[in-house]
């Protein structure tokens, strides 16, 4: 066939294509640890538009398809009942007005497909389980942030978690039977916002670039939720 014959038939080729589907990647994202583990994600879908989804659930050994993008990177934030994936990098949040400290992954533009993966250096043992619980009162929304050691013995710090009124929030579990947090009320009262914090100066954590003044709180596993009250 003459090169100019399969240069037309190359062009009609590419025309039959949606837009941006040229160097289009599917990507796949792959749970390597012994638990199950749910996952969000920030990317720029074929349209250039771009999209925050989650929460995907995957169970250990599980692998599969999230989505497809021209762009060569994307974000996640990931979690299981102890670890935190995370990292400064900030994307839109999927069930809250604060944003996630997402990871932000790279790879080569062009490629078909890309595969993601966590893995865990651990597994979880039965006598470390402490599970943090929380709830508030109020009549608008709270807003907390976590300092607690994973079950991996690592520190981590964890924000924002959004409370409602008449819910618990199954938060992290922790290998230790404390933790530290800090609170912000979603809503202005006549005498400003709400806080829950401390000026005990050992308990003084770094979150989104501010230093705050963490509660210490002892958990017991018998006991029910910590509860916030407002003043307003």
């Amino acid at each position: 066939m003459p090169k100019s014959m399969l240069a037309a038939a190359a062009l009609m080729l590419l025309a039959t294509l949606r837009p941006g589907q040229a160097h289009a990647t599917d990507v796949y994202f792959e749970n390597e640890c012994s638990d199950t583990v749910r996952v969000a994600v920030n990317y720029i879908d074929t349209s250039g538009n771009e999209q925050t989804e989650g929460y995907y659930v995957f169970e250990p050994g599980e692998e599969y398809y999230l989505f497809t993008t021209n762009e060569g990177e994307f974000e996640f934030y990931a979690f299981d009942k102890g670890r935190v994936w995370r990292c400064d990098h900030r994307m839109p949040s999927v069930s809250s007005d604060y944003n996630f400290e997402s990871h932000q992954v790279t790879f080569s533009r062009g490629d078909s497909t890309y595969s993601h993966s966590v893995s865990c250096e651990t597994t979880y043992g039965d006598d470390d389980r402490y599970q943090i619980r929380m709830a508030t009162e109020c009549n608008y929304d709270i807003f907390v942030a976590l300092r607690y050691q994973d079950l991996d013995g690592r520190w981590q710090m964890a924000s924002w978690y959004r409370l409602k009124r008449g819910e618990v929030a199954y938060l992290p579990r922790t290998r230790l039977d404390y933790f530290y947090y800090y609170g912000e009320s979603e809503t202005f009262t006549e005498d400003g916002e709400e806080t829950w914090y401390t000026y005990d100066r050992p308990h003084d954590f770094s979150v989104d670039g501010k230093v705050e003044g963490f509660i210490q709180k002892d958990i017991n596993p018998n006991s029910h939720a910590l509860v916030l009250t407002c003043t307003g």
